[in-house]
């Protein structure tokens, strides 16, 4: 007899894998890439643009620069060197990108939530998985889970993805259920950058619990974007926006904002997370003893457990505006403190905790926080055996014809390490996403979009073996206590 469970996972790119795509992009070990444009024409001060640098190519050589950097190996390079510009060059360019489970979410079998499905079915010879991955990079209970948001990649085919909860009805109906627009939640919303919210409607389609099968397990991670995790992060690690997107016209309060802006989010987490409990538990028939919601890690710390910031540019010289800013990553530090503090009050209120929360009495989710012990002196800074006392977390730089410290082909983006979360360099040598659309990919705008968008500041697929080891004691009680 097998005894078949459903294990559905939902959440942010704490859930979806980001950073650790299923196959990382492969560097040339001869070849740099010249990031360099000339600067954007201003017609009002009659500035003239400068002419292209010459290409770099093999053993010839070039100065130091910090716009030269690793290029990802082509077809090509056996033959004929190609214009970065040309559309030849474009195209196997982009044919050498990272593979994802999902490329429009970021999405890898990396990622904790797979590794637990794995665990269940191949413990059990009588068990069998059907296991349903929606988490996605950016997610929050708004945006991600309850409505619409955008791809993180692969616009061109689709720029928008589908609401999770939508996904997940359209495939868990019974074909005799019709789906509708459930009655909308009202949830705060806020302008970018702002401490003041607006009441938002927010509905999906719903076939009120009339399911092809009941669900046995939900993991969740979810909460870190609706109190802005990437605006921190660029707080963390840059004095302004604008020093890497002049591109576009970027507005540095929708990117990067500091504990003050988050707080005010924060304050207001608990109405979108009860929000999500009661669509689990009315549109899907989940009762929240099904759901597992994992907490997020502790990321500040060096290998003494000290703040990251002793070498201010340790992990992230791949763009020359990024250093910790420790003030900043001090206070970023302790808000993330009463981030944890609160998703476990809005999981049991317990005492010290705030009385107005809409979650109530909680919402009885089984959060896991066990395993940020784990996580101490491993965070994104941290040097280890290996690292040759911190050299080889050095951006490679083409100089004399050599990569130096290291050759950037050479660099294994699942190794063993002591640091759980990718640096931007790491970020920038593992999935190298670029922007594809309205940008080229000779564009000062690349090093730092693809060292920032490729998951730097998210976990290690170490890390999520970590992760997984303690989530899977959670779901394997969870299927124990079920009917069968």
């Amino acid at each position: 007899t097998v005894d078949d469970r459903l294990v559905v996972s939902l959440g942010d790119s704490f859930s979806s894998g980001e950073g650790n795509p299923d196959r990382p992009v492969k560097f040339s070990r001869t070849m740099a890439l010249d990031y360099r444009l000339p600067p954007p024409v201003d017609v009002s001060a009659a500035r003239k643009t400068a002419p292209l640098p010459p290409p770099i190519k093999g053993p010839s050589g070039a100065d130091l620069d910090s716009y030269v950097l690793p290029r990802r190996e082509l077809p090509s390079d056996s033959g004929n060197w190609l214009d970065p510009a040309s559309d030849k060059f474009k195209k196997e360019f982009f044919q050498r990108s990272a593979e994802w489970l999902s490329v429009d979410c970021h999405r890898s079998q990396y990622g904790y939530p797979v590794r637990v499905a794995l665990q269940l079915a191949l413990e059990d010879r009588h068990r069998a998985i059907t296991f349903v991955h929606l988490g996605c990079s950016g997610a929050e209970v708004t945006e991600g889970l309850l409505a619409p948001m955008e791809a993180r990649e692969g616009k061109s085919e689709s720029p928008r993805v589908n609401t999770q909860l939508s996904q997940l009805t359209n495939l868990l109906c019974r074909e005799d259920a019709e789906k509708n627009p459930r009655k909308p939640f009202a949830l705060p919303v806020f302008a970018p950058g702002k401490t003041e919210f607006t009441l938002q409607s927010f509905a999906f389609n719903s076939c009120k619990g009339k399911l092809k099968r009941p669900i046995d397990v939900v993991m969740l991670s979810i909460g870190g974007n609706d109190v802005g995790f990437s605006a921190l992060g660029a707080y963390v690690i840059l004095n302004n926006v604008a020093d890497i997107a002049w591109v576009g016209g970027l507005v540095d309060s929708k990117m990067r904002y500091g504990p003050d802006v988050a707080a005010a989010h924060l304050d207001v987490l608990d109405w979108r997370i009860q929000a999500l409990k009661s669509a689990l538990e009315e549109d899907f028939a989940v009762e929240p003893s099904k759901v597992i919601h994992t907490s997020y890690e502790r990321i500040q710390d060096d290998e003494t457990g000290e703040l990251c910031g002793t070498y201010p540019n340790l992990g992230m010289d791949v763009h020359n505006k990024f250093s910790f800013h420790v003030d900043h990553l001090r206070k970023t530090a302790e808000f993330l403190g009463r981030l944890l503090a609160r998703l476990q009050c809005m999981t049991a209120k317990a005492e010290g905790c705030p009385q107005n929360l809409k979650t109530g009495d909680g919402t009885k989710f089984t959060l896991v926080t066990k395993h940020q012990d784990e996580f101490k002196k491993r965070g994104l800074c941290a040097r280890g055996p290996g690292d040759g006392d911190g050299a080889l977390m050095q951006i490679p730089r083409y100089v004399v014809g050599v990569f130096k410290p290291y050759n950037p082909a050479d660099f294994r983006p699942y190794a063993s390490r002591t640091r759980l979360f990718r640096s931007p360099n790491d970020a920038f040598l593992t999935a190298n996403t670029h922007r594809e659309e309205e940008t080229k990919i000779v564009d000062l705008l690349q090093p730092a979009f693809a060292a920032l968008y490729s998951g730097a500041i998210h976990p290690t697929a170490q890390a999520h073996a970590i992760v997984a080891d303690y989530v899977v004691k959670e779901a394997r009680a969870i299927l124990k206590k079920a009917p069968q």
